[in-house]
C-alpha cells in the first residue's frame, strides 16, 4: 500500500505583528518621552567688544574657563562674585562676555550659569573680531 506524502505549503511570514510591535514601541516612546522645553538663556547680538569698554564690563573668557576682567583672572564663581560688586555701586553696569577662539561651548554655559546663579542676568555674548583679511 502506498502512503502519499502530505504536501507542504510554503511558509507565509506575516508582517501584522511586526506592525505591532513597532506601534507599541512607538506609543510607549511617545508616553515616556519629556517634551518640556530645554532651559534656556538669551543672547544678545553684537560683534566684538569695540564701544562696550566705556559703557560697561568685559570678560574675557579664556579656553581654560578662567575669565579675565580688566587685569584680574577669575574662576567663573569669582567673576560673578565680582561683577555682583561692581554692581552694588554701579547698578546698570552692563556685562558682556567675549569668548577667546577655541573656547569650547561649555565653558561658556558654565560661566553664564555661575553668572545667573549670582543674579547676573543682563549679560551681553559677544564674538571676538578678528582681523580682516587683506
Amino acid at each position: 500500500m502506498l502512503l502519499e506524502a502530505p504536501r507542504r505549503r510554503p511558509l507565509l511570514i506575516s508582517l501584522t505583528p511586526l506592525i505591532d510591535v513597532v506601534f507599541i514601541l512607538l506609543v510607549f516612546f511617545m508616553l515616556v518621552s519629556n517634551l518640556t522645553q530645554w532651559r534656556s538663556f538669551p543672547l544678545a547680538t553684537g560683534s566684538g567688544a569695540a564701544g562696550a569698554s566705556d559703557r560697561g564690563m568685559i570678560a574675557f573668557l579664556q579656553p581654560d574657563g578662567t575669565a579675565r576682567l580688566g587685569e584680574r583672572t577669575l574662576a567663573p564663581a569669582a567673576l560673578a562674585e565680582a561683577v555682583v560688586q561692581a554692581r552694588r555701586q554701579q547698578p546698570d553696569q552692563p556685562l558682556a562676555v567675549v569668548p577667546e577662539t577655541q573656547t569650547a561651548v561649555t565653558q561658556v554655559v558654565r560661566l553664564l550659569d555661575a553668572l545667573a546663579a549670582a543674579g547676573v542676568e543682563d549679560v551681553r555674548l559677544l564674538r571676538r573680531q578678528t582681523p580682516a583679511a587683506d
